[in-house]
């Protein structure tokens, strides 16, 4: 808990995740003041590091003052790991959502990197997403487009028993549908390398 005070002894605290790994099992909570300012960043020093988030709400931000939070670190990567949680709505480097549940993506919109689904998560759109690098969706996971206009940079690989529907629209990478997994599309897309259809998997246009 950061809690930042004003008046003659003001206090801005900082968190700075430059390398390594910090794994938050709480949530990460500011309590801000008038005119003061609470800053997470991982957009620091070598702006590479991890950040682990396990708690149901990862992030409590509250008060009368300012919160920066850049999790856009070069290199970062922000793992949402718990089970069912909401994720804080705000640009990201590499997002992770791994665990089990629900992972409520909010107004997420841009990411920078590369977005991975792993353990038996399930995510939603919520607006339209820009994902600049890889995009996958390990075995037991779902992954749901809705209507919105979502577009991958990179490759799109469903693995195992992946299941992706709703609206992928532009691909500029391969796209990957492995032995088991699933898309069922709602609308046309444009993919720009290879379609690879493993034995066994399910692409319904």
């Amino acid at each position: 808990t950061a809690t930042a005070n004003g008046g003659s002894k003001r206090v801005d605290p900082s968190l700075l995740i430059g390398t390594g790994t910090l794994d938050a099992n709480g949530s990460i909570t500011t309590v801000n003041a008038a005119g003061t300012t609470s800053t997470v960043s991982m957009n620091t020093g070598g702006g590479s590091g991890t950040l682990d988030l396990s708690a149901a709400g990862p992030f409590s931000l509250s008060g009368t003052g300012n919160n920066v939070i850049n999790l856009n670190g070069t290199g970062s990567t922000v793992n949402y790991s718990g089970g069912a949680q909401t994720i804080l709505a705000t640009t990201y480097k590499n997002l992770t959502l791994s665990g089990s549940g629900v992972k409520t993506l909010t107004s997420v919109s841009t990411i920078g990197g590369n977005f991975v689904l792993s353990g038996t998560v399930s995510a939603a759109a919520a607006t339209n997403m820009a994902i600049s690098g890889h995009m996958t969706l390990g075995t037991g996971t779902s992954f749901n487009g809705s209507t919105f206009t979502n577009t991958v940079g990179g490759n799109l690989t469903l693995n195992g028993t992946a299941s992706l529907t709703g609206n992928m629209n532009t691909i500029t990478g391969d796209f990957t549908i492995s032995a088991g997994s699933s898309f069922t599309a709602s609308n046309a897309m444009s993919i720009s390398g290879t379609l690879t259809l493993g034995s066994g998997s399910t692409f319904n246009a």
